[in-house]
């Protein structure tokens, strides 16, 4: 039997086919330990293969566990999981909300890849295959800072055991239990048998509620407008209308309305730009957090990112900031003051004055109540008028 390899080992590390590779270099199978052939061309698959009479006596459900686990250590590692496609039936996970899902347009299967999963975990670079964790060994291990970590474990001919599941659980560890196969663009494909990210889950629960309410809402509200403007004659008709109106002032402190105002006022917002002086913008992304470090000399210096950047000229860009704010009008106040063992006056900080979003809604909101509120008299007083 010929066997293909996607992976061999080049001294003590694991080398994919899709790599720079070289003649000169002795690559060896890592089941049988002979030395197997890198093969490459415009007309094959591109794969290791051992030489004539080669004894290797590895099947194809232990090369599909090998590759697969590999694999997806590989893509937490580098891509971070983009390429990771991962199917979720939504009654398993989201009973309470599945025959909601269907009312308000939304597919009763969630498609994730890892990369979601790996971000909602703020998952560490350092995936490892083969990694003991207790008394278990994860086919895949990665470090997060929410939670315990996320194993994975790859299903081809058993399944996890009962223990292990009970185990992780207990930990707070979440995990994926996953069946894989090769797909047709030689990236691998993975079925979801299993899994406990509950953390995940909460994440995608709570854009599904606001989702619900925003959809509901806007239903609710141009029927309601609709509705006032349009004869009333029929009594039952009115009676309807009225407990619908009741049902949306009862409901209207649940409605996301602060979210959507949120939304609203960032989709719209003037970008306001502060960059440090002659230098080269190659790229943005959003700024998730800021960290404060200390060099091993001491030297203080701020990161961004969970310190995947260093943030550079440090006062420039100050001035920057400030300078821009107060010329684009938002009001802006000097704290004034010092420290303890001194007299001397300066600059220690500043309160920037920005729109409350919160109150806004709340003004938005009580609008909204009155207005229900004045409709479900002029309903009342309508329905009084029946004989």
């Amino acid at each position: 039997m010929s066997i293909k390899l996607d992976y061999a080992y080049a001294g003590s590390e694991l080398k994919h086919i899709s790599e720079e590779l070289t003649r000169n270099v002795v690559y060896k199978c890592p089941f049988c330990e002979e030395e197997v052939i890198f093969r490459k061309g415009e007309e094959r698959e591109h794969h290791f293969s051992h030489k004539p009479g080669s004894n290797c006596a590895a099947d194809n459900e232990t090369i599909l566990h090998f590759n697969a686990k590999n694999y997806l250590a590989d893509e937490c590692f580098g891509p971070n999981g983009y390429y990771v496609h991962l199917t979720f039936p939504l009654d398993q996970y989201l009973p309470e909300l599945y025959e909601q899902l269907a009312l308000v347009g939304l597919s009763k299967d969630y498609d994730a890849n890892l990369h979601d999963i790996l971000v909602s975990l703020r998952a560490l670079k350092g995936a490892k295959v083969e990694e003991r964790v207790g008394p278990y060994i994860a086919d895949v291990f990665c470090p997060t800072e929410v939670g315990n970590g996320l194993a994975i474990e790859v299903c081809v001919t058993h399944e996890m055991e009962e223990e292990k599941r009970s185990f992780y659980a207990a930990k707070g560890i979440s995990y994926l239990e996953l069946i894989p196969r090769k797909g047709e663009n030689k990236r691998y494909e993975f079925e979801v048998k299993s899994s406990s990210i509950d953390l995940f889950f909460q994440s995608y629960r709570g854009k599904v509620v606001q989702y619900q309410e925003e959809h509901l809402y806007s239903k609710y509200y141009s029927q309601l407008i609709a509705a006032a403007r349009e004869p009333l004659m029929e009594k039952e008709e009115l009676l309807y209308k009225q407990k619908a109106v009741q049902k949306v002032i009862d409901d209207i402190n649940n409605i996301g309305i602060e979210d959507y105002i949120r939304d609203q006022i960032f989709k719209n917002s003037t970008t306001i730009r502060a960059q440090a002086f002659n230098s080269i913008i190659r790229n943005s992304e959003p700024l998730n957090n800021v960290q404060y470090v200390s060099s091993r000399s001491g030297t203080k210096y701020l990161m961004g990112n969970d310190k995947t950047y260093f943030i550079s000229s440090q006062q420039n860009l100050l001035y920057e900031i400030l300078k821009k704010m107060v010329w684009a009008g938002i009001e802006v106040d000097a704290l004034v003051g010092g420290w303890e063992d001194g007299n001397k006056n300066s600059i220690i900080g500043f309160d920037f004055k920005l729109p409350d979003i919160s109150s806004v809604a709340d003004l938005h909101q009580n609008i909204i109540k009155q207005f229900l509120l004045d409709l479900c008299l002029k309903f009342d007083h309508k329905i009084k008028n029946f004989s």
